[in-house]
């Protein structure tokens, strides 16, 4: 779980919340009562005040249309309850967030410390935590061996673009995604790069796929010409063709965002370790 995840979850339950709301005011007043007879017959009626702000109450009958409307508005009532609570808790979450990425952390060690070498810092397996790149993790990575091996169809759009070698053979389009690529390869981390999936009914190519614990597949896409417009419409768009499909990033896709495709290799770590390999 990291701040972006977070805030993603909190921006989809506001959604959410505000199309239920709109939805709740186009619906009728009151709500829906019943009462059952001796021999099990359910009636239901219509509760309701009037414009003089009367007590009101009306047999539905066959009226399943009204019934209906009057189901939803419960339903939407507990709902908006639900999430509204949901809300409040992430909003607060994303205020209280600490953050613990190697940047946040050297940011924070006295200054006598600042002009050492990253290398004096860090232990790839022990910094990584239990479960991570050590131990269990490694093990859970092994599992993924096969699934690395086996064929699978790689995007050929734009393949003049593939002009970056890593040090593996692999082709890619640009420096950040090589680091990516070659950080993967140093953890033993299978990946496809480009691989073809078809989500909303077209045919796409996330930067990377992987194999997750379950079984599916997850994605991590590479999103480098931020301050380019052009280039966010394009990434928007497919961004909505993933979400249609379910892939969202909560759940299956990691987005990784900069500008003038640069990444350093410190933050590439980080996205691996803290973000990747959890989900392995």
């Amino acid at each position: 779980m990291t701040p972006d995840t977070v805030h993603a979850m909190l921006v989809e339950i506001q959604k959410r919340r505000v199309a239920y709301e709109a939805e709740l005011a186009s619906l009728p007043a009151g709500h829906l009562i019943c009462s059952h007879s001796k021999n099990g017959d359910v009636r239901y009626y219509w509760a309701y005040n009037d414009d003089q702000d009367c007590y009101c109450r009306k047999g539905v009958g066959r009226n399943q249309a009204l019934r209906r409307q009057l189901a939803r508005k419960a339903y939407l009532e507990k709902a908006v309850q639900a999430l509204r609570y949901d809300e409040k808790l992430l909003a607060d979450v994303c205020r209280r967030w600490k953050p613990c990425s190697p940047e946040a952390i050297l940011a924070m060690v006295p200054r006598a410390y600042r002009d050492l070498p990253d290398s004096d810092f860090f232990d790839v397996k022990a910094d990584a935590g239990p479960g991570v790149l050590g131990g269990d993790a490694d093990e859970r990575i092994r599992r993924h061996a096969s699934w690395g091996l086996q064929p699978y169809r790689r995007s050929m759009k734009h393949s003049e673009g593939l002009t970056i070698l890593t040090s593996f053979g692999l082709r890619v389009r640009s420096k950040a995604e090589l680091l990516i690529a070659e950080k993967l390869r140093e953890y033993g981390i299978p990946f496809r790069y480009e691989q073809v999936i078809v989500a909303d009914g077209v045919s796409l190519s996330p930067d990377f796929t992987f194999e997750g614990a379950d079984g599916s597949e997850f994605y991590l896409e590479f999103c480098g010409m931020m301050d380019v417009a052009a280039y966010v419409e394009g990434h928007l768009r497919k961004r909505r063709h993933y979400e249609r499909e379910g892939i969202v990033p909560w759940r299956n896709i990691i987005y990784v965002y900069a500008s003038g495709n640069e990444m350093d290799m410190r933050q590439i770590d980080a996205v691996i370790r803290t973000q990747v390999v959890p989900w392995l």
